[in-house]
């Protein structure tokens, strides 16, 4: 069962999917039932354990050849896979 960790009670800046539970649950939903829930012009499908709010980002990494990294304005790094960062391309 995946569960999703309240990280703050500051406006959300992304939900990750996390694999193991936790005792603290946001939602006992999948990530995809809350992506499409969610505003697709301000949040957006990054990586299969990640949606991030689009109004956080600041940058786009590429810290190594075959990884690329979100950079949220609180300097949180979140990772982007291929198809998220096509996706990424498409809206930006």
């Amino acid at each position: 069962m995946s569960g999703f960790e309240r990280r703050s009670p500051a406006p959300v800046s992304g939900c990750r999917r996390r694999r193991r539970p936790s005792k603290t649950f946001l939602k006992e939903q999948t990530l995809a039932t809350i992506e499409a829930q969610l505003d697709p012009r301000r949040f957006i499908r990054i990586h299969r354990s990640y949606l991030l709010n689009l109004d956080r980002l600041v940058t786009l990494e590429r810290p190594a050849k075959d990884r690329r990294e979100a950079v949220l304005r609180d300097g949180t790094r979140l990772p982007v896979s291929q198809s998220g960062y096509a996706r990424l391309q498409d809206l930006l």
